[in-house]
């Protein structure tokens, strides 16, 4: 039950800010801050406190005084009361109001007083603990009650009863004084099950060790107990080292043991199905993306754009082509906690990738917005004006994860593509989806590709759908996302779709994208620099790397000569190089990776797991790994290049191979920032 308390009174301003001093909208939670007649000078002989709390009105006269408490504007008009802002805490990334927290506590019937606090276990993770006096409950009890108010993760880890509560001499919960409690008996959603066979036991004893907690039972929640994503990398690499083979998406599909082991147990694959009458209109707008179509495009202004995912690496250079090339504005949006917020974001990137070359660019303009909401979370004003003033429409926010649950993916990927389709329709502007080559359904987004001569089948810049496998939901979300482009061009709307390769290092200088160490490409390479070694089964495969800027470059100039009729390109260098090529030009420049049978490389990887300092190189295979231990890179399908390839051509633009140069430049890089250290030896 929410607290409210009415409306200002007479000569009193109410504001509810956020942290920047921003007003926040209608519903959403701020500090408290009062103006007006009624607000003195500050406190008595406290300077200090006056100071943090006394500040000049940013709205006004006079000062503005910042009370501390937390609350929201409801739609009459009223103020709900929320709590103090010391009591919020963020856990795992989360905002958590503990304030919330014991409100919901007290409202069930019997308890008296709660307190709620927040203390770290041995390993640093922090649980939620509350505290209450009043009625006995079962622990499970409470939770259940309060799970109806409160979201998943404001769900007390730990809930202790009290005969009663420390008071300071003021009268006030003294939460220093609250006792310590055992933090290994967490609080289960559901009743323990102890686990009974020997698979059962085994998993619940590595999650037990993984998660850090005293026992997990066959129906607790993986993630209720702390799981995130590296622990779920080593629950996974645990298990296969035991024989229990599973990938790490059914980790997230699957998060309980119970579950996970059906699943495993389970001859069915759970994939999206579809059929081919499903995509009869899509295959004939996207029919004519072939060598023998291709027509010389004439070129034609790109206008003022509007970019999405313009601190991504890839949107930040197609922002700096744009620039440096075209006469138009751009317009970015991009989510943040305010106008401010939003802009310093692209700043920062800019600042980093481009050493601040465009930060005072007066044909810039940030919008602070989030694209999974409608108009993207713009007011009215702001959205009518971007379709008044919009032509092309780059659509190059994605996460890149490739692993979590598919509706958090359908969020991100696909609900927001859905809404640049409609304002493209109403705006009557141009739209460019930013894909991937992995919709293709090889899950080798990670650069690596079949050799020429295996037999295979080519999934070309005509092809959508051809019974390709979309288990991977990163995969599936933009194989969603295209579908949805597509089928809106059957009905008219003017879209191209660049599907892009592996995307690199710059060429210009060796730079790579700012969060480096989420690559799975580059991830790969490190490890095999580490060891030293590679299995030989891979010499023959061939490995594809796109330096971003010309990445960037060969989309604007589609892009510059845009035509509807020839619509979707596979972005990507079509100099591919085979890892017993790549190995040679290492070599030459001081890197030496030596190639070994399967069982040998099979024996090194497996040590790397019971190494504490190198088992990050195990965790990167770990996906790869079949049941016989292996490395396995299998698939039927390869990327066709041909019609973009040649139409690039025809527009003046040619890919550089990947030469002795271009790694030097890469590798230095990551000497540079301590990634990699070809130093090290196994």
């Amino acid at each position: 039950m929410k607290i409210t308390i009415g409306k200002p009174i007479a000569n009193t301003q109410i504001y509810i800010l956020d942290k920047y001093l921003q007003p926040v909208p209608i519903g959403v939670t701020g500090e408290m801050c009062i103006a007006g007649d009624n607000v003195g000078a500050g406190y008595l002989n406290r300077p200090e406190l006056t100071a943090e709390r006394f500040i000049d009105n940013p709205f006004g006269e006079g000062k503005l005084y910042r009370t501390g408490d937390l609350a929201y504007w409801r739609e009459d008009g009223n103020l709900v009361y929320v709590g103090r802002n010391d009591f919020q805490v963020k856990i795992r990334g989360l905002r958590v109001e503990l304030g919330e927290i014991e409100n919901a506590i007290s409202m069930v019937e019997g308890v008296i007083q709660s307190a709620v606090v927040v203390r770290k276990n041995d390993e640093g993770r922090q649980l939620i603990c509350a505290f209450y006096t009043g009625k006995e409950y079962e622990p499970k009890e409470i939770r259940d009650i309060i799970g109806e108010k409160l979201p998943q993760y404001m769900l007390p880890h730990i809930i202790v009863r009290l005969f009663s509560m420390p008071l300071t001499p003021s009268g006030k919960i003294d939460r220093k004084s609250l006792p310590v409690v055992d933090l290994s008996v967490i609080t289960a959603a559901n009743e323990y099950i102890a686990p009974v066979t020997e698979r059962e036991k085994l998993m619940a004893a590595l999650l037990e060790k993984i998660l850090e907690v005293r026992r997990v039972g066959l129906t607790d929640d993986f993630f209720d107990l702390g799981c995130d994503s590296l622990k779920a990398i080593a629950f996974v690499s645990e298990c296969q080292y035991e024989g229990i083979y599973f990938n790490l998406q059914a980790v997230f599909d699957h998060r309980t043991i119970q579950s996970l082991l059906a699943y495993i147990d389970s001859v069915e694959c759970v994939s999206p199905q579809y059929s081919d009458e499903e995509f009869e209109a899509v295959h004939k707008v996207i029919s004519d993306n072939r060598p023998e179509k291709i027509i010389m495009p004439e070129e034609v202004p790109v206008g003022n754009l509007l970019l999405t995912g313009a601190t991504g690496f890839l949107g930040a250079h197609i922002l700096a082509e744009f620039l440096d090339s075209d006469n138009g504005m751009a317009f970015c949006i991009v989510r943040g906690k305010g106008k401010e917020d939003s802009k310093r974001k692209l700043l920062d990137t800019l600042r980093f990738y481009f050493d601040g070359k465009y930060i005072d660019s007066d044909r810039l303009i940030v919008f602070s917005g989030d694209l999974t909401k409608e108009q993207f979370g713009l007011s009215d004003e702001d959205y009518r004006w971007l379709l008044e003033n919009t032509d092309t429409v780059i659509h190059s926010a994605a996460s890149v994860k490739h692993y979590g649950s598919y509706e958090f993916f359908r969020e991100t990927n696909v609900i927001p593509t859905q809404r640049l389709v409609a304002f493209c329709r109403n705006a009557n502007s141009k739209l460019i989806q930013i894909s991937t080559t992995s919709v293709a359904g090889n899950d080798f987004d990670n650069g690596i590709s079949l050799t020429q001569g295996e037999k295979s089948v080519v999934f070309s810049e005509s092809d959508l759908y051809i019974g390709q496998p979309l288990d991977n939901v990163y995969v599936r979300s933009k194989f969603e996302a295209e579908k949805a482009v597509l089928e809106a061009m059957t009905q008219g709307l003017s879209a191209n779709i660049m599907r892009m390769g592996n995307l690199t290092n710059r060429r210009s200088d060796g730079r790579f994208q700012r969060n480096y160490e989420s690559n799975a490409y580059l991830k790969r390479v490190k490890a095999m620099v580490e060891l030293g070694s590679i299995p030989e089964n891979l010499l023959g495969l061939e490995t594809e790397l796109t330096p971003v800027d010309d990445a960037a470059k060969a989309v604007m100039t589609i892009v510059r000569h845009f035509r509807s009729d020839r619509n979707v390109f596979h972005v990507e260098n079509v100099h591919t190089l085979s890892f017993e090529r790549m190995l040679k030009i290492l070599a030459r420049i001081g890197i030496n990776i030596r190639s070994v049978t399967d069982d040998e490389f099979s024996d090194i990887l497996r040590q790397t797991e019971s190494n504490s300092e190198l088992k990050h190189i195990y965790e990167t295979f770990v996906g790869e790994i079949g049941a016989d231990g292996r490395l396995h890179y299998e698939s039927n399908i390869s990327i066709g290049t041909t019609f973009t390839e040649k139409y690039l051509e025809k527009l003046g633009f040619d890919w550089h191979e990947s030469d002795e140069e271009y790694f030097k430049r890469y590798f230095d890089y990551f000497r540079m920032i301590g990634y990699i250290d070809n130093s090290l030896t196994f």
